[in-house]
């Protein structure tokens, strides 16, 4: 009887060590699924892509949807989901076409290994597959067409010189960049990564600063301020955005800018009482974080139509559904809509009649020109009288000297800013 007591309580223990161990394997293979595999599409993720391109070195070409953002926005995240699996499986027929490995790296990313050793055949192929890609997609009822653009490192065959590769296909709005094309930019790499400490120890230190250049009416009254975004660096000196803009926008360290700007006019409207514009990009609009921000900043504001936001004008913008929204409710809650830079090339009054602003600055290069240009002088007078005709005030910009207030004056410009009257200062 003891024997057989023993023999059952064995038996026992054993498949309880049993059933542990296959829930312990079964753990091993969620968690290693979890780790190296994109729970959307299915697809080896980014840190399966990384550890193939360890093992062996193959063109790497990373794929990204242009705008994926906006998509989502339009459509929901779930149109968007559905979209990013549809790219996904249009991808993986591609594959065995033409013979590549495929990975999912980010919700809109995708990354492609190819064995090829000629970089004209490699090229051709990238173009028919972001061609087939590019067709238009059936997402619940809905037809989107994408734009892709694919960033290439074939030689060195680095996934870092890939993802810059591709950052300059967005920056110069091309289909396909070879990391060979940008030499001359990784050569920058040592001032770009000198600006970015200069920028991180700004941020941390309150030394990016808002500077306030008065905005002046006919009779030189101060009728607003425009905030102009400054670094203080180590040393005190006064540096423009000239220097540091281009390298924030291609870090994380932009959109904090973007935060202590708004941050800081707000609270200055609120001690001061003084009306304050601000500058926002695509890139700060595109951004779902900042365009929540700058909403829970304004209804900080007892009086919201002190904030002006100034969007300056580009061909990005004006096809842009997401901006259009995002001005819209501006308007809403009060705030004034100012257009920056108009007529520096881009110009369309039919993006004036959609995007109805309060105000329009006209361009400083068509200013600085005015009493020796006839062209600047007519397209000037052009843009007076279609912002009058629209009920929209006009600015000019760069007015440096009092012929030039003058003029302008008598052709009718509402508002005027520029060194004649001041240059941006720390305070108001």
């Amino acid at each position: 009887m003891k024997d057989k007591m023993k023999f059952i309580e064995f038996n026992e223990l054993k498949n309880k060590i049993n059933k542990t161990f296959f829930k312990i394997k079964k753990y091993e293979g969620t968690v290693y699924y979890k780790l190296n595999y994109n729970s959307l599409t299915n697809l080896p993720n980014r840190n399966k892509f990384l550890e193939t391109i360890k093992n062996k070195k193959r063109a790497i070409v990373l794929i990204n949807i242009d705008k994926f953002k906006e998509i989502n926005f339009y459509f929901g995240p779930q149109i968007g989901d559905e979209l990013i699996k549809k790219v996904a499986k249009r991808l993986q027929k591609l594959k065995k076409e033409f013979n590549f490995k495929l990975f999912h790296l980010d919700i809109d990313e995708f990354a492609l290994l190819f064995d090829d050793k000629d970089k004209n055949q490699l090229k051709e192929k990238i173009i028919k597959i972001l061609k087939r890609l590019e067709e238009s997609y059936d997402v619940k009822g809905n037809e989107i067409t994408i734009r892709l653009r694919a960033g290439v490192s074939f030689d060195e065959k680095d996934y870092l010189r890939a993802d810059v590769a591709l950052d300059m296909a967005k920056e110069y709005k091309k289909d396909i960049f070879f990391v060979k094309e940008i030499d001359e930019d990784l050569n920058k790499y040592e001032e770009h990564l000198k600006w970015l400490r200069k920028l991180q120890w700004a941020l941390e230190n309150d030394k990016i600063v808002l500077f306030y250049q008065p905005i002046m009416d006919k009779n030189k009254n101060n009728v607003k301020y425009e905030g102009l975004v400054r670094l203080i660096d180590e040393k005190g000196k006064i540096i423009t955005p000239f220097f540091f803009l281009d390298v924030a926008k291609k870090s994380r360290l932009y959109l904090e800018i973007t935060k202590t700007i708004i941050s800081q006019a707000v609270e200055k409207i609120k001690s001061d009482n003084v009306s304050i514009s601000v500058n926002l990009t695509l890139e700060d609009i595109d951004d779902e974080h900042i365009r929540m921000f700058v909403f829970e900043k304004i209804s900080e504001l007892n009086d919201k139509s002190l904030l002006s936001i100034e969007i300056v004008e580009s061909e990005d913008v004006r096809e842009s559904v997401l901006v259009k929204e995002f001005l819209e409710r501006l308007k809403k809650e009060d705030v004034s809509i100012y257009i920056d830079d108009f007529g520096s090339g881009y110009s369309n009054f039919d993006y004036l009649i959609k995007l109805t602003p309060d105000v329009v600055k006209i361009d400083g290069s068509l200013i600085k020109n005015i009493l020796t240009d006839k062209n600047s002088e007519i397209v000037v007078k052009t843009i007076i009288l279609f912002a009058k005709e629209m009920n929209i005030k006009t600015v000019a910009e760069f007015v440096e000297n009092k012929e030039v207030f003058e003029k302008l004056k008598e052709m009718g410009v509402d508002y005027f800013q520029g060194y004649y009257f001041s240059p941006p200062k720390p305070d108001v």
